[in-house]
């Protein structure tokens, strides 16, 4: 069952042991933060010479909009900590944590009702 709007689903990142609440990125909203973070550089006559894109920027901020919580992240002391902007803005830093989160909010599952028909079957 595919499932329209913007749900938050629960997420289990196996490998990392970690779990996070996800809210998908549509596709307007994407290019929306790509074109907030994408400057042009324009030559004299005024013509597109230029696109510099500001990649760390960008994932930041889908990180701040789609990351609503988290289980199993900890500091530096293996406390676990907060889910806070400054925290995201972090976790976002880490390689194969923005490619996870970036897969995931922009794929299929986040839309797909699984749960939902799990649900209907027990």
């Amino acid at each position: 069952m595919l499932m329209l709007g913007a749900r938050k689903r629960r997420v289990e990142w196996k490998e990392a042991g970690v779990t996070l609440t996800l809210l998908p990125l549509g596709e307007t909203r994407d290019q929306e933060l790509a074109e907030a973070t994408t400057e042009r550089v324009m030559d004299d006559n005024g013509q597109l010479k230029d696109l510099k894109r500001d990649v760390p920027e960008y994932v930041r901020l889908i990180g701040r909009e789609c990351i609503a919580d988290w289980d199993g992240v900890c500091g530096d002391d293996g406390e676990p900590v907060a889910c806070t902007p400054e925290r995201i803005d972090e976790f976002m830093q880490i390689q194969p944590a923005r490619d996870f989160v970036l897969r995931k909010v922009r794929g299929l599952d986040l839309y797909l009702g699984r749960e939902v028909e799990a649900a209907k079957k027990d």
